[in-house]
């Protein structure tokens, strides 16, 4: 078990929390969209929110420095949201064929984390539900 490698996870894992909540909140200016109701200054907040996550995860200056055994899952990790980020802002300003591009590229990033992570499951030792709740699936 690697503790380093573990911490560094619990630590993706909050992020990933928060996203998934940040998520939510699209999918409801979506609904309101979708209803006719003018979300634009909802839509600038929400995707600040982002930028914002995104920009303090890259920036490893503020001792979110993944172990070397990690680096290669957090960069996917990192694309991953910079596309999913993308996606939410072309899908909430109406530029759906744009937006299914970046959806293709963050789910390539996604599936490489996930295969990289999965690669690390010998050092999770005890501590593999953090794995599981990181990728979002169970191991075999």
């Amino acid at each position: 078990m690697d503790k380093d490698i573990i911490s560094f996870a619990k630590k993706l894992l909050q992020y990933k929390k928060t996203f998934n909540e940040l998520d939510a909140e699209a999918h409801e200016l979506i609904k309101q969209l979708a209803e006719g109701e003018d979300t634009d200054l909802d839509v600038i907040v929400y995707l600040e929110k982002r930028v914002s996550l995104i920009s303090e995860l890259a920036d490893q200056s503020r001792g979110l420095k993944p172990p070397s055994s990690f680096a290669r899952a957090y960069f996917h990790f990192v694309k991953y949201l910079l596309y999913q980020s993308r996606d939410w802002e072309l899908t909430l300003s109406g530029r759906i064929e744009e937006a299914v591009e970046a959806s293709k590229k963050a789910y390539f990033h996604w599936e490489v984390f996930k295969a990289e992570v999965t690669k690390l499951a010998p050092c999770f030792g005890d501590s593999r539900e953090i794995l599981f709740e990181l990728i979002g699936e169970k191991l075999s």
